[in-house]
């Protein structure tokens, strides 16, 4: 086998490893970005769930009497 012929092989394996990595890398951006999604998600339900409470006016005014 000539080094030619040799290097091109082991170019055309260097270029599937390096779309091999790119995809790889997406994949976590995307994996990082979900479990984000999730997190914020969560937050939201927690603040929606707060604001249900705040909003109840019975719940207001015991915290007030609370306060006093």
């Amino acid at each position: 086998m000539s080094y030619e012929k040799l290097f091109d092989e082991v170019k055309k394996e260097l270029d599937k490893t390096a779309v091999l990595q790119a995809k790889w890398q997406a994949n976590k951006s995307i994996e990082t970005a979900q479990a984000y999604i999730t997190q914020l998600e969560a937050q939201c339900r927690s603040m929606g769930q707060m604001l249900v409470v705040l909003s109840d006016p019975e719940t207001v005014a015991q915290a007030k009497k609370g306060l006093s």
